[in-house]
């Protein structure tokens, strides 16, 4: 969020290569679009902003997936991670 407030492309577009690669390890196909998009604008260097709508929303199915298959897998999350 900083890097696109301050309009940091290369920042942003390394950010969001990222997270998108670790994102991948775990299937988040969702996600892994929407960061995509934001990867690819913010290297041409605009429309960041309109690709980067709908990321909270994706993050947030993300991560209820990955507790998911925790919580299948046998795992216990501790309570600070809940608020996550």
């Amino acid at each position: 969020q900083a890097a696109l407030a301050s309009s940091d492309w290369p920042s942003l577009a390394h950010l969001a290569h990222r997270l998108k690669g670790a994102a991948s390890n775990f299937a988040l196909t969702e996600f892994c679009a929407h960061l995509g998009r934001v990867e690819a604008a913010a290297r041409v260097e605009t429309g960041a902003a309109e690709a980067a709508q709908g990321l909270d929303a994706a993050a947030t199915k993300a991560v209820r997936a990955l507790r998911a298959a925790a919580r299948d897998a046998g795992l216990h999350l501790s309570e600070s991670s809940a608020s996550m």
